[in-house]
C-alpha cells in the first residue's frame, strides 16, 4: 500500500500476469478496471494506464480520483490475464 497525497494526480506500478500460467508478465494488453474512493461506491478508470514492459503498466490516478480521504481501492483486468487489485 502506498501513501499518497490528497487531490494530487499519483502513478502507481502494477504486474498483470497471464492466466494460462499465472506467472509470466502479460504485455500488449489493453488495461480495463475500476477504482472505489474510502467506502465509496467502484467507478471506471479516469486516470490513464501505460504499459513499462514485461507485463508491468503504470496507473496514473487522476485528481478527482485521489480527491477523497481513505483508501483508493483498485481493480485492474485484461483478457487472458489474472485480475490485478491493490489498495493505496
Amino acid at each position: 500500500m502506498a501513501l499518497i497525497s490528497r487531490g494530487l494526480a499519483y502513478t502507481r506500478a502494477f504486474l498483470m500476469v497471464l492466466t494460462s500460467d499465472h506467472i509470466s508478465g502479460a504485455g500488449g494488453r489493453t488495461v480495463t478496471g475500476s477504482v472505489g474512493k474510502s467506502a465509496g461506491p467502484w467507478a471506471s478508470f479516469s486516470g490513464a494506464v501505460s504499459e513499462v514492459g514485461g507485463g508491468w503498466y503504470i496507473y496514473t490516478y487522476s485528481v478527482g480520483e485521489s480527491d477523497t480521504l481513505g483508501d483508493l481501492r483498485v481493480a485492474a483486468t485484461a483478457t487472458s490475464c489474472d485480475p490485478t487489485d491493490f489498495v493505496d
